[in-house]
């Protein structure tokens, strides 16, 4: 287990920049967050590889850019749409390949989306199988005014795509849509192999790790119950820290607590 960080931290400076400041701060375990189709090929994918050789970043998970057009292309009432996605996102799976990335970050349909149950799931488990010619997972996020908020939707879209299913468990995303992160982990829990991490206190949401009141030991615990060995990453607005230097001491303090629950 490590503590890493979402190059969307820094959004939305340029993303070689971006990884700059994550390579300087001494980090090495990434979420990468890719911000144009441009940046997989071509000269801003050189800029880009080459910050990541410098760094000899471990990129764990590739978040793509346009996790917007998933609910109207995959799960919309068009189906032509939902082969046009599929084969758009095995550019991601490819781009996944070069960087050394073995997981890509899905947030799926809205909760208002017009694909009916069993529809979303035959649609996501046709673009999970995409993802596994590339050795990629595919992995759904729990996002607020999406349907894989819920955690008893996310259990049964899991146990119609398998034991092949993953999951992307995000902290701040369980808060907005007033979900109990626990009840994913007990539902999902050899599924989940991405975490993201914040804090929350009054008026704010999306904080920095231990600023607020979020409960990390017993998080962090109740994963590795589950058998949970992944990264932490980090992930917060640019709105929701002052300096970097913020995000450096809290990922020192995630590092001492995963150290001490590994102990343990």
């Amino acid at each position: 287990m490590r503590t890493g960080i979402s190059s969307a931290c820094y959004y939305p400076m340029e993303t070689e920049q971006a990884l700059e400041h994550c390579g300087k701060m001494g980090f090495r375990h990434l979420e990468l967050f890719i911000n144009c189709g441009s940046e997989m090929n071509g000269p801003y994918f050189d800029r880009v590889n080459s910050v990541i050789r410098a760094y000899d970043f471990q990129i764990g998970s590739l978040h793509p850019y346009t996790s917007f057009l998933e609910s109207y292309m995959l799960f919309g009432p068009y189906e032509r749409r939902v082969d046009e996605l599929i084969e758009f996102y095995r550019r991601y799976f490819a781009f996944c390949n070069r960087i050394g990335a073995d997981k890509l970050v899905f947030h799926g349909g809205s909760t208002d989306a017009f694909a009916d149950r069993e529809v979303y799931f035959e649609r996501y488990a046709q673009l999970h199988r995409a993802a596994e010619e590339y050795g990629v997972k595919l992995t759904h996020e729990n996002v607020v005014k999406k349907r894989g908020q819920s955690p008893q939707f996310m259990k049964a879209l899991a146990d119609y795509v398998g034991d092949g299913f993953a999951m992307t468990l995000d902290i701040k995303q369980c808060r907005r849509a007033g979900e109990d992160p626990y009840e994913f982990i007990r539902l999902l829990g050899s599924h989940i192999v991405n975490v993201h991490v914040s804090d929350y206190y009054d008026g704010q949401d999306c904080a920095v790790p231990f600023t607020g009141r979020f409960d990390f030991e017993r998080f962090v615990k109740a994963l590795r119950q589950v058998g949970y060995r992944g990264n932490y990453i980090i992930e917060l607005y640019r709105d929701c820290y002052g300096h970097e230097d913020e995000i450096l001491n809290a990922a020192r303090q995630f590092d001492a607590l995963l150290e001490t629950v590994e102990r343990n």
